[in-house]
């Protein structure tokens, strides 16, 4: 067996049970990691999908809104002007 001369750690006989568990340790810790950070992102991705189309849904409708105001106004204008247009035809 090597003796420790600063750069070669020395663990003894159970050296290899000791890296062992150090994998299993990080094997799991990054398991965990991977499963939270996938639980968050799909969370995170869910609330902006839902915020999104509730906007969207919301400008839509203010611009349906608008639009059937529109339309409204430009046919009580028509309406006007044939009334006004006819009216004074047979009143001449």
């Amino acid at each position: 067996m090597l003796r420790n001369s600063g750069s070669i750690p020395s663990w003894g006989s159970n050296g290899h049970v000791l890296i062992k568990n150090l994998v299993r340790i990080l094997v799991c810790i990054t398991l965990t990691l991977v499963i939270l950070i996938t639980l968050c992102s799909r969370l995170l991705f869910v609330q902006f999908e839902k915020a999104g189309l509730e906007s969207t849904n919301e400008f839509n409708r203010k611009m349906l809104s608008e639009l059937a105001f529109n339309i409204d106004c430009m046919n009580q204008l028509v309406k006007i002007k044939f009334c006004v247009k006819y009216w004074i035809a047979q009143n001449c």
